[in-house]
């Protein structure tokens, strides 16, 4: 009767947290480089393709293969959907992960209910544990594993413990240095600390060999060590000299200078439960084994030069045990101590649907989804992208490094690996974000080639186009056609005024309510061609007047004007009407 009563008390409290953090999953959260980077790794694999061998990556691969399966049947769009699929399949791991949580507080709880159920309620309303939970990561599997661990080290079955914490490296390699400390807080027994090294050790014997025959029976092991041990070690070493300093502290702030209370709260009282498991060291039981791992995993958090807020996962997971202890051994103290927590809950949920009331719902999403599914179809099935992030799902990329995080373009700077030669491998279609936008200024040979051989449909993605200003004393300039077709020809003293035409990397970066103020309606432009402006295609004159071109894919447009008013000059695909088109939202694309 007392868990019915608990269960009936408390069960609608997490049923609560668990739909709004459905909806952050579904509508709320747009989707991150990182997702769409595993998502498209994950969907490789499906197609039969070999990680490392046949595509770039510098991630271990558990879990693009456990989720293969998934993304063969669920994951085959064009657009966001895909993705979101990949999302509501990882929901499995988490169930999971809690049912591991709620086996290791019931090692170190008397009354295990209300306690588990008030942490959890905590956590899932603590917007920045929800964010990067529901995103498809490879931290969702290795925090399962690393869950499923703790609790084979509790059953002293050593060999699985191994065994299972080698998968956690080979879903999550940042779980490296924690497998470690832990291993060797596991073995440090005076009396079976052999037993133990040799039982862990084969464990991790096993997965490791099998692992590296799979690397050698697919002839992967050079590729490998080039994408996962030498990318990963010169990155770090040149991403380290270039990151901002003192990026934990913020990200340890982020529940408090953003005023997450779920998040404050349970930060305070698993730490009060850190403090009775320190205070009852001598103890050593379970709750001490899960102290001394949230403890390492905090150092392991702080080791590296960069940290992001993804990073926290295993903190704010380990947390829901100690909170459960505290709460437990406060309530006699604080009666209402359940209820205070609760309330704390309620609110948190309710500023949760304020928050995504008063935003725009889904926005981000959805102009997502709208570049994606242009992209895919401008782009032949045989057609390439260059790419940031990995937005055209369904075409290749351009570039080898498909993506491009920082240590890429540091590593390209640095002439360790090849530089991406736009004007060699033109691709048919770019989508422009963040980091091609670092590239294109680290690069300017290719931000030139770029900004004056394409133009901007969306702000986000740029289609083959020619486009310069003419300044008042004239002009000669000449492109190399990048893609055949048939181009409409606009020249207009309106154009010269938009900052596409001066500053073109400045206008790529204007988001917010001033974004649609840079639309182009081609149509309403007035057009000025007559006598000013001379085409030559090939060396061969057109004919004077024209408005349109065929062009094919290798040949060169020259364009000679004379002087006269300052004008704008754009040579774009026929049948396009608009460009630079842009949501009013401010979203980091």
């Amino acid at each position: 009767m007392r868990i019915e009563r608990v269960t009936s008390r408390y069960g609608l409290l997490v049923a609560a947290c668990v739909a709004l953090a459905l909806v952050e999953l579904q509508w709320a959260n747009a989707l991150t480089w990182d997702e769409i980077e595993f998502f498209r790794a994950t969907r490789w694999v499906a197609e039969g393709r070999v990680p490392y061998r046949d595509y770039w990556e510098h991630h271990t691969p558990l879990q693009w293969l456990l989720f293969a399966p998934f993304a063969k049947v669920l994951g085959g769009g064009a657009g966001v959907q895909a993705v979101l699929a990949m999302r509501w399949s990882q929901l499995l791991v988490w169930v999971a992960t809690f049912v591991l949580l709620g086996r290791l507080t019931r090692r170190v709880t008397t009354d295990a209910v209300w306690p588990l159920a008030i942490a959890l309620s905590l956590l899932l309303s603590t917007p920045s544990f929800v964010r990067t939970a529901v995103q498809y990561r490879v931290d969702a599997v290795g925090n399962l594993l690393l869950i499923g661990a703790l609790t084979l080290i509790l059953a002293r079955r050593w060999i699985a413990f191994g065994a299972v914490m080698s998968l956690a490296v080979l879903t999550n390699m940042r779980l490296a240095p924690l497998a470690i400390l832990v291993a060797a807080g596991v073995v440090f027994d005076r009396r079976e600390w052999l037993a133990r090294t040799w039982k862990i050790a084969a464990g991790v014997a096993g997965v490791a060999a099998a692992f590296l025959a799979t690397l050698f029976a697919t002839g992967t092991w050079p590729a490998f060590v080039e994408c996962i041990l030498v990318y990963n070690r010169d990155a770090n070493r040149l991403s380290g000299a270039n990151a901002p300093p003192n990026m934990l502290l913020p990200i340890l702030a982020t529940p408090f200078h953003e005023g997450e209370l779920s998040g404050i709260a349970l930060w305070a009282i698993a730490m009060g439960g850190l403090w009775i498991a320190l205070r009852e060291f001598r103890r050593r039981g379970v709750l001490q084994v899960l102290a001394l791992v949230w403890i390492a995993a905090m150092i392991v958090v702080a080791l590296p030069g960069v940290q992001y807020d993804y990073h926290l996962q295993s903190v704010w997971l380990l947390m829901v045990p100690l909170a459960a202890v505290a709460l437990e051994r406060i309530a006699p103290r604080i009666p209402r101590a359940a209820l205070i927590a609760s309330a704390i809950v309620v609110v948190a949920l309710v500023l949760g649907v304020v928050r995504m009331g008063t935003g725009s719902l889904g926005a981000e999403l959805a102009y997502q989804d709208r570049i994606m599914t242009e992209a895919d179809r401008r782009v032949p099935p045989d057609g390439r992208v260059w790419d940031g992030t990995g937005y055209a799902l369904r075409r290749e990329p351009a570039y080898r490094y498909w993506f491009l995080p920082s240590g890429v373009r540091l590593m390209a700077e640095a002439g360790v690996i090849e530089r991406y030669d736009i004007r060699r491998r033109p691709p048919d279609l770019i989508v422009h974000n963040y980091r091609t936008h670092n590239w294109m200024i680290a690069f300017q040979d290719v931000g030139r080639f770029a900004t004056s051989h394409y133009v901007p449909l969306y702000r986000n993605l740029w289609i083959p186009g020619f486009s310069t200003s003419v300044p008042t004393t004239g002009l000669h300039w000449s492109w190399t056609v990048v893609k055949s077709g048939q181009y409409d020809i606009w020249v207009s003293p309106m154009l010269a005024k938009h900052p596409w035409f001066s500053r073109p990397l400045r206008y790529a970066l204007i988001e917010g309510p001033d974004a649609p103020l840079m639309q182009i309606p081609l149509d309403r432009l007035p057009r000025d061609v007559e006598g000013r402006v001379q085409w030559l295609v090939d060396g061969v004159a057109v004919p004077a007047g024209a408005r349109t071109l065929v062009l094919r894919e290798g040949s060169q447009l020259e364009m000679r004007a004379g002087p006269g008013a300052a004008v704008g000059v754009l040579v774009v695909p026929t049948g396009t009407r608009t460009l630079c088109m842009a949501p009013p939202e401010k979203f980091t694309f």
